[in-house]
């Protein structure tokens, strides 16, 4: 039999602490029952309060294992403990993540004096578990001052950066040093009008990442741009094809790695004769660190499942080739958020054995996917080190949805004695200028803050912060707004402003976000 657990609760959060009770004992076998004290909030009381309050329950407590009381209850447990004879734990701050924290830490893992969140957050720390996957790293190439495995865990991102005409080289290096930032093992350098770039100028560009980066990694399919690149020190060279393969061999660096890219539209088996037939070419003229791409192709139309079978087919034959996989034929060609099809990508690549995954942020749809692209690689790496499905990792992409519902539902208790008042829709009110002035409101994702440029009878102002509630305590501070309804109306924009800020959304004043 399981053990018999008492849930403390107040009588506002007593139907969902009831509700919780339910999912712990059809989820994880424990018998559980709800005490709910004869005050609004039990969270709210003291260690000392509860003592008391408990004394007419002490025959009651007696039969049970353990009781948990309010993550948010103040003081130390250990008192109650010691007074009433059995163990007193603090449960979580949201009822709704104790399932998550039983079954992660147990019942007697559970603390008198710490929330079960904060034990949580330690249990599942994602860096001390990250760190022990990279410790166990044995089988590898290095590229520059990366350790690619030969197979994952753990999984490298790279992602690539395009140099073209008439962009700042300082704008490139910023560029870099954000992707790095972002999570990216290693920034190489795409050129979007290669025709247009000169030898010296590409020179000029390799030689400043190089500095910058450290690493030098270029994907260019050119071949007097691979010599450039390699002549310049290239750790990587991510583009070698069946149409470039033998003017590359004539200027290998054997110390570098090579990237190749088997042709598109071919089925797995011929996608693996081009592979091993570069292959061939390239090891008789010394090259050894050699990754393999049989490029993943887009839904549908391409034949992505038919590329994926070649990735499992090439995985097999030449097992002790590294693998890599480039995201950007999903993230590009298919209509859906980048944080969901980064992560099913991630799991296909780790169940793949692909441990080099390439990504780019070249269109508004794919901004920030190096960001969610390493949340991806280190949640599939866990997942895979662990033996486990990549959920409750202490890692996560959820943007928009959360795995448990956390709303606070209004119990009849507290709505006891209020009028109700039915609010129905609005037509768009008719404009009505505030004599202070007006606002234009947009976004400025380079900077991550919103910005409002007010105009009217204190001139010209321009507005800047992070979230909604800076520029309106400054535009109330400032009295840039004198109307309610003007306060309000800036409040909603402001708001918008925020969310488009967060998740990446366009943001146009007076247009709905979503």
């Amino acid at each position: 039999m399981g053990l018999k657990l008492l849930l403390i609760t107040g009588q506002l959060a007593s139907r969902a602490v009831r509700a919780e009770a339910e999912r712990v004992e059809r989820e994880l076998g424990y018998r559980v029952d709800v005490l709910v004290l004869g005050v609004k909030v039990a969270s709210l009381m003291t260690i000392g309060r509860l003592k008391e309050a408990l004394k007419s329950y002490s025959g009651l407590l007696k039969s049970y294992d353990l009781v948990i009381l309010p993550g948010y209850t103040y003081g130390d447990a250990s008192e109650l403990a010691d007074f009433y004879g059995i163990p007193f734990v603090k449960g979580t701050k949201h009822i709704r993540d104790l399932v998550l924290a039983l079954r992660t830490l147990g019942p007697h893992g559970l603390s008198p004096d710490k929330p079960a969140d904060l034990l949580l957050r330690e249990a599942l720390d994602p860096k001390i578990r990250l760190a022990e996957v990279e410790r166990a790293v044995k089988d590898f190439i290095r590229i520059g001052e990366v350790k690619l495995p030969i197979r994952p865990p753990p999984m490298r991102l790279a992602s690539e950066v395009y140099y073209g005409p008439g962009m700042a080289l300082e704008g490139l290096l910023e560029e870099c040093r954000l992707r790095a930032e972002a999570g990216a093992n290693l920034v190489c350098v795409g050129l979007r009008d290669p025709s247009s770039t000169s030898l010296e100028e590409l020179r000029t560009v390799l030689r400043a990442l190089r500095d910058e980066l450290g690493t030098l990694a270029v994907d260019d399919p050119v071949p007097s741009h691979v010599r450039t690149a390699l002549e310049q020190g290239a750790d990587l060279i991510l583009s070698v094809s069946v149409e470039n393969v033998d003017a590359v061999t004539r200027h290998l660096r054997p110390e570098a790695a090579y990237v190749l890219v088997a042709p598109p539209g071919l089925s797995p088996d011929e996608k693996l004769r081009a592979l091993r037939h570069m292959l061939e070419k390239l090891e008789v003229r010394g090259a050894e660190k050699l990754i393999l791409d049989p490029l993943l192709e887009s839904p549908i139309e391409a034949g992505f499942f038919r590329s994926l079978m070649a990735y499992g087919l090439v995985a097999r034959e030449l097992p002790g080739r590294p693998l890599m996989m480039g995201f950007c034929n999903v993230l590009e060609l298919v209509d859906a958020d980048s944080p969901g099809l980064n992560a099913l990508l991630a799991c296909l690549a780790a169940e793949l054995g692909v441990s080099l995954v390439l990504t780019t942020e070249e269109s508004p749809k794919t901004y920030r996917s190096t960001s969610e692209a390493s949340m991806a690689l280190k949640m599939a790496s866990l997942a895979l080190w662990e033996h486990r499905t990549p959920k409750d990792l202490g890692l996560d992409l959820l943007v928009l949805k959360d795995k448990v519902d956390r709303t606070v539902q209004f119990g009849p208790e507290l709505l006891e004695g209020a009028a109700e008042v039915s609010c129905g829709p609005v037509e768009k009110p008719a404009y009505k200028p505030d004599p202070v002035g007006f606002f234009r409101i947009t976004v400025d994702r380079s900077s991550g803050s919103i910005t409002a440029l007010y105009e009217g009878r204190k001139g010209k102002i321009l507005l800047r912060g992070a979230d909604a509630a800076s520029i309106i305590r400054c535009v109330l501070d400032m009295g840039l707004a004198s109307t309610p309804e003007h306060v309000a109306y800036l409040a909603r924009e402001l708001t918008k402003a925020e969310v488009a800020l967060r998740v990446g959304k366009s943001y146009v004043q007076d247009e709905p976000l979503f």
